[in-house]
């Protein structure tokens, strides 16, 4: 009684809710329980049977193990059904089924196969044949890109600078590729840092014989023990005096470096050797730390929302104002890794789909905390300065105040303010306050 009473309530909730595919004679609309069992259907071909088995009204039509979700629809449906839209149906605010929305062009008998929703590619460049991209479109990634093309077209010794987790390897990998687009070259990558001498020296490829090509990448370069750093200028003389012997045709052997220290500085406090600097960094490129790259933030968090959504099969994540907002205005520490292993957490852990404030991690929720009780005591203040202000001026010097102290990110000042950014916008407007730089 119970489950013929919930089937009664998906149809009701659907059937008219489709107004240019369940209305028409020649179209197909299926409606499932949350078990993935056939309780509707409509010139759909679903009740008409699978080529192994009838399948009528009531049996199981799409085997859902890890719950019902539009992704799992996507991954359930048979070869020879194709669905043109997938809505979710919520009863009494939990998910109880959904409606599948089919264009036939048999009404004998629809022939369909699966058909996920096409998405817009996201602003970036893609990593020759490796399946890898660096995604952005913000003038401080655009500039490091335009950089990692001229240095493709050289075949010197390159260092590549960052702060930990901003992508170095990617750009080195973009250099490799843009060097060599047949991708054939190997790409060997030696973390400095990790190995005594004996291991670095083993871990060491042989300098590419004659007409070959191959990169080295010397990964936390700026870690290398003395022992190493003198090991590795020798190998780097050794290379240089084979390419000058009689009748030796020149090898092409990429050699990049990675670090996430000043070198120079490291240089000057001996810790490094001056020599072996000079002959790794005859061309520098330095990536910027995602605080610098603006809205690529939101389209790095797309890209592994896309990503990892692939390849885990989950339905992807929707991420609102508010937590864009806050993605907007955290200072990522540990830049793309760390935004990488927060949409991986997201997509484990989230409550729901849509992620709420309360599935970020305390460091960004403390932070913002943290600045709303500023904004607060700042407010208290000005008032207790002044107490003939008016509240519209208390107002005002607050968002002038709070708009100083974040340097003109509305972004993070509306965050702080704990206000959204249409109504700071509104607010600038109406007080005529003069920002440093726009929306950040």
């Amino acid at each position: 009684q119970k489950r013929l009473l919930l089937n009664i309530r998906l149809m009701e909730a659907t059937i008219g809710k489709f107004p240019t595919h369940g209305q028409n004679s020649s179209d197909g609309l299926a409606i499932v329980d949350r078990y993935g069992r056939l309780i509707f259907s409509r010139n759909s071909g679903v009740n008409v049977g699978r080529s192994e088995r009838d399948l009528g009204l009531g049996a199981r039509f799409l085997e859902l193990p890890n719950g019902i979700s539009k992704e799992s629809i996507w991954a359930a449906l048979p070869s020879d059904h194709r669905c043109e839209d997938i809505r979710m149906i919520e009863i009494d605010g939990l998910v109880k089924g959904a409606a599948l929305s089919v264009k036939s062009t048999d009404t004998s008998r629809s022939s369909l196969s699966p058909s996920r929703p096409t998405v817009a590619a996201l602003p970036g460049v893609a990593i020759g044949k490796t399946g890898l991209k660096i995604v952005g479109k913000s003038d401080a990634i655009l500039a490091a890109l335009d950089t990692a093309n001229r240095i493709a077209g050289l075949n010197e010794p390159a260092l590549i600078e960052g702060q930990t987790g901003v992508g170095k390897e990617l750009f080195a990998r973009l250099i490799q590729a843009r060097f060599d687009p047949t991708g054939s070259p190997s790409f060997r990558s030696i973390n400095c840092s990790a190995m005594t001498p004996q291991m670095f020296e083993s871990a060491l490829i042989q300098p590419p014989g004659p007409g070959s090509s191959a990169s080295i990448c010397f990964d936390e370069i700026g870690e290398a023990s003395a022992e190493i750093q003198l090991l590795l200028l020798r190998v780097i003389e050794d290379y240089r005096v084979r390419l000058h012997l009689p009748d030796h045709p020149e090898p092409s052997l990429r050699v990049l470096s990675l670090t996430n220290r000043v070198m120079l500085d490291e240089v000057a406090a001996g810790r490094f050797r001056r020599d072996l600097f000079y002959r790794l960094s005859t061309v520098i490129l330095t990536i910027p730390p995602l605080t610098e790259r603006g809205e690529d933030v939101l389209l790095i968090a797309e890209h592994y929302n896309r990503k990892i959504s692939l390849e885990t099969g989950r339905e992807l994540l929707t991420l609102g104002s508010a937590i864009q907002d806050a993605l907007m205005a955290y200072t990522w520490p540990g830049n793309v890794r760390e935004l990488r292993n927060l949409m991986a957490s997201l997509h484990g852990l989230a409550k729901s789909r849509v992620v709420a404030l309360a599935d970020l991690p305390e460091s960004m929720t403390a932070q913002r905390l943290g600045e709303a009780k500023e904004a607060d005591l700042l407010l208290a203040d000005n008032q207790r300065q002044s107490a003939a202000s008016s509240l519209k001026y208390a107002e005002l010097r607050l968002i002038e105040n709070t708009l100083r102290r974040h340097h003109g990110n509305l972004s993070k000042a509306a965050l702080s303010l704990g206000i959204s950014r249409p109504t700071l916008y509104r607010k600038i407007e109406t007080y005529g306050i003069r920002t440093a730089r726009g929306d950040g």
